[in-house]
This record gives C-alpha cells, structure tokens and sequence, in this order.
C-alpha cells in the first residue's frame, strides 16, 4: 500500500469530525512549498488536532520529501519559535494563524486553506534533516524546552509492522485512536501500524471521557485500541463502563501499569487480552511486549520479552537485585536528535550501536523486563538518596489525584531540592480537602523526602489532558 492510500480506512468519531467544507487538500500545501522554491528535507511543524486532516498531512509532507513535526495544537509560541529555529523549520501549519501569532514567529506569509493555514517563516534556515526522516518530539526539561528524534520513516514502519504482529493486528481489526496522534506511541503504534496492515482507523481525541470512550468502541465495532495507565485507572474505576465484546485487545503505553490494575482488568474480562507495552521515542518507539492476559501474578508487573530484532542489556548493574539502565539495540533507533541543548542517546558498545534510555530495569531468567524506575528518578539530599518515584507513586494513590510530577532544584552540581507538582479532580478535591491532602502527603513523607514546594492544581477532569 502507497503511503497516501489510506483515506478510506479511517472514520472520525463525532468528537473531532469536520465539516465537509473543511476537508483538506493537502496538495494544496506540497504546491505551497515548491513555489516558495523550499528545499526537500526541510522540516514543517504541524500544530493540528487529531483527526483526517492530520494524518494526511502527516504522510503527504513525507511523501513529498519534506519532513513533518508534529507539535501539539497549544504548544506555546516562545517553543514553537524556538523548534522551528532548531530543527530548520520553513513553515508551520495550524487551523488558524493570527496576525499577532504571525509577528511573533516572524511569519512573512500565510496561505488559508481548507482546513488549515500554512505560515511561512521569514527567515530561513539551512535544513538539519533530509527527506525519507521524520522528527518526533521530546518533552524538555525547564533548562530547555523541547528536543526532536529524527527517525527514518522507514524505520517507523518497521516498528509499527513488528509491534502490530506481536499484537495480532490485522486487516479485519478496527483500532480507535483516542490518544494524541503527536505522541510516538499513537502515531507508530497505532496509525502507523493500522494503516500498514490494512485494519480500519476510527481517531478520536482528548478529552477522555470513560463513558464516551466505551460508547465510541461500541458504536464502530472497534477491536483494538490503546490507553495509558492513568486512562486504564478510570476505565476500571467506572464499573458501568463495561468494554463491548466486540473489542478483543488493549494494549497499555506511554508509561508503567500498576500490575493490581493489569490483575484488575484480566479478572474482569476474561478472555480478551491485555498487552503491556514498553518504547521511548528514541528506539522508534516499541521495545517491548507484556501477555497480562496469559501471565502469571508475578509477570502483571513485566513489560514483557524485547520484540523479534530488538536486544537489549543492562548497563552498570548494582546490588543484590541485579538492576541497571536498560540499553537497546535494533534497526528503528533514532538517527540522531536534534535542538539545543540535545545531546546523543546513542553509545557504541561491542561494534553496535546502542540506546541509553534511562530507565532501571531488571531482567529475569527468561527474558522479561521489569521496569524499577526512571535513572533520574534519584536525588541526592544531604547525602542521603530519595526516591522521586516511590514519592510519586504515594500521591497518585490519593483519591482524586490525576498526575504528579516533580522537579529538581540544582544549582551548580549540586541538588538543593525538588518541586512537588499535582493536579487534582477539582469535584473531588475543593479547597477544603486541598489543604487536608497536603497534610496527609507531608505527613506521609520523612523529613528528608518532603518538597521545598507543593502545590495542588485543581482541573475539570474531562477538559484536562493527563493522557500521560
């Protein structure tokens, strides 16, 4: 199948279908570009929300030989600015660009078409990729905003084929995407691998609602679909949001499932399966692939065996518990990243080529990964070491707690503390209960683990976006 041939396997749910008059003509932007005389290879950010459009954008940039960037529709203008200065960026596409918009990323012109309009950027940069590549972005860090993945489309397409056999996927499937499409595990794990194997693609989109989200699986025959664990916590919260018998797999992603969740979801449906997913964006994004549906107790809490092609090693291993930073090695590793401040993940180890993600893992006798923590998920405070995780872990156990992040404070080379960072149901948790929550989670924590800073940000759950 040609990349572009793909617009009659997806349907839009009502959520983020457009009108007829916005259908796009993605022609229109490619015709664009070359009259401007803009180079192939050269990078377009797509700030777009998930639905057709999108993804033809996606692939007609691709298959022109430019290379598409997709961006989140609310990314700020001083990152949007900043990205399309790092990765040579020549224009940018959103629904709607306006003039004080335009002056800000130094847009010289602008092209209104259906569906989008194209902003063409007043200064431009030699192109830091090539055509045949793809950049993902990477959330940043506070140092800095933001770092993109260029992969091979190629490599994309290898992933999403390897992911979609672990998975069963296959032309009779229908797959509901209601994850955004800018996340790597939703573009390759899901539209990607859909598109590949012929299955039919119904795209949804934020904000997850457990009761729409079980109506849209019923009303499209889907089979197959994927949520991440803070999603995977409502659905199993919600008893009447019982999944229809025409879904036969989930598959879990963008980060790790509680395993008492995973034995939760395999006790309630028996008989459909449950895949445990692990990927970082750098390795293409899929590693790995957990069977909750056929383990044991003990393997709820595994990500699974390394997909076929893909090894992987433990680095600096420590302790009686033999754990250490997992490495990756196979043929969809990124090629290199790109932004400021980005530095290379990559290592050569043995002759090969290998991936540092980050992340603690133990592997077991017969191959099964077990994720411990994040490598930065260590501080040391006077000398003594604290467990970001295990923290965050005790607060998103609270009643109302949707996410929980933190964040170091370093000066120097040293770490003088750490934020403390929640977002709560604001039905659940009003003023009064915000205060006793504070309480609780201080008097949870010893004097060493507590924050220099915790703050609790209350959200209307079903317009916030906690997909990770």
């Amino acid at each position: 199948m040609h990349i572009t041939d793909f617009d009659h396997l997806i349907t839009e749910t009502s959520s983020v279908a457009l009108p007829e008059s916005d259908a796009a003509a993605p022609g229109q932007l490619i015709a664009g570009l070359r009259a401007r005389a803009l180079p192939e290879g050269a990078a377009v950010l797509i700030c777009m929300p998930n639905g057709r459009n999108l993804l033809k954008l996606f692939f007609a940039l691709v298959a022109a030989g430019y290379v598409p960037a997709m961006l989140p529709p609310a990314t700020p203008v001083l990152r949007l600015r900043q990205m399309a200065e790092d990765f040579g960026a020549v224009a940018v596409v959103r629904p709607r660009l306006g003039e004080e918009l335009c002056k800000e990323l130094h847009i010289e012109a602008v092209n209104r078409q259906a569906g989008w309009e194209v902003g063409f950027f007043r200064t431009l940069a030699k192109p830091v990729t090539e055509p045949g590549e793809v950049i993902l972005t990477t959330s940043g860090t506070s140092s800095h905003f933001s770092s993109g993945c260029v992969h091979s489309f190629d490599s994309l397409r290898a992933n999403a084929h390897k992911h979609a056999a672990e998975i069963n996927l296959g032309a009779t499937d229908t797959m509901l995407i209601n994850l955004p499409l800018y996340y790597s595990f939703a573009l390759v794990a899901q539209a990607i691998a859909s598109i590949e194997c012929g299955a039919r693609l119904v795209i949804s989109g934020p904000p997850f609602i457990g009761s729409q989200y079980v109506t849209d699986l019923a009303r499209h025959r889907v089979t197959v679909s994927s949520v991440t664990p803070v999603l995977m916590r409502t659905l199993l919260a919600h008893s009447a949001a019982a999944l229809p018998e025409t879904v036969r797999a989930l598959t879990v992603g963008g980060d790790f499932l509680a395993p008492e969740q995973a034995a939760a979801f395999v006790q309630r449906y028996p008989g459909k399966e449950l895949y445990l997913t692990y990927g970082v964006t750098e390795a293409g994004p899929r590693v790995s692939t957990g069977r909750a549906h056929e383990a044991n107790a003990k393997r709820f809490a595994s990500v699974g065996r390394p997909m076929p092609g893909t090894l992987v090693r433990l680095l600096d291993v420590d302790g009686p518990a033999q754990e250490g930073e997992l490495l990756v090695h196979s043929d969809t590793l990124l090629k290199r990243k790109i932004g400021r401040n980005a530095l290379s993940p990559l290592v050569e180890m043995d002759g090969q080529t290998w991936l540092k993600t980050g992340d603690i893992f133990e592997i077991d006798e017969d191959g099964h990964l077990f994720f411990k923590h994040r490598k930065s998920d260590f501080i040391v405070l006077n000398d003594e070491k604290v467990n970001l995780a295990a923290i965050k872990q005790f607060c998103r156990a609270l009643p109302g707690v949707l996410t929980c992040k933190t964040r170091s404070i370093r000066r120097a080379d040293t770490v003088d503390g750490y934020f403390l960072e929640i977002t709560v149901d604001d039905l659940l948790v009003g003023p009064a209960e915000a205060d006793a929550m504070k309480a609780e989670i201080m008097k949870g924590l010893k004097h060493i683990e507590r924050p220099s800073s915790l703050t609790l940000t209350p959200v209307n759950r079903q317009q916030y976006e906690f997909y990770k």
